[in-house]
């Protein structure tokens, strides 16, 4: 029973250490993203950055064989933002969080997995394992970003997933 309230403590430390960073890396509002401004053209890279500071980088990611839907370039993802900013900005007294951004439009990259649906699929729980694995190698890794990822496969766990530390470090949360 120690070792559990103890790695229980752990959890909860770590937590809240993972929201003092999230509500220092909280800026002025991005006036582009909060009004939905036009998204930018698709781009496989992170673009440069309109700021130094740690921020929320925005990727859209499909497995192989999975159909594009393009929501990086047609508004969805700015719209979703949009509406977290919005929501987090009555919530906060105008705060929101800082975002990536380049020329002050949201950057979203995109990024076509090697792996199938089924395969990550497959995995069951560890769906987002398998696609943080993928990022990383792929090179989404920059110490001073934290990564928000519109996965666009299918899952038969979970809608959406997120690290559990100690025992399930990470370094994104998955939205789909």
């Amino acid at each position: 029973m120690l070792g559990t309230a103890t790695g229980v403590r752990r959890g909860r430390r770590w937590q809240r250490r993972l929201l003092l960073a999230v509500l220092a890396a909280l800026g002025a509002s991005f006036a582009s993203v909060l009004a939905g401004a036009s998204p930018l053209a698709r781009s496989t890279v992170d673009r440069p950055d309109d700021s130094p500071e740690p921020q929320i980088h925005v990727l859209y990611v499909l497995p192989s064989d999975r159909g594009d839907r393009e929501l990086d370039t047609n508004g969805t993802l700015e719209s979703s933002v949009a509406a977290f900013q919005r929501w987090l900005a009555g919530q906060t007294g105008g705060r929101v969080l800082r975002l990536d951004t380049s020329g002050g439009s949201l950057d979203v990259t995109f990024h076509r997995l090697a792996r199938s649906d089924e395969d990550i699929a497959g995995r069951g729980a560890s769906v987002r394992d398998a696609v943080e694995a993928d990022l990383k190698a792929a090179g989404f890794n920059a110490p001073n970003k934290i990564y928000a990822v519109y996965y666009d496969g299918t899952s038969t766990h979970a809608c959406g997933g997120g690290a559990w530390p100690p025992e399930l470090p990470a370094t994104w949360p998955r939205c789909t």
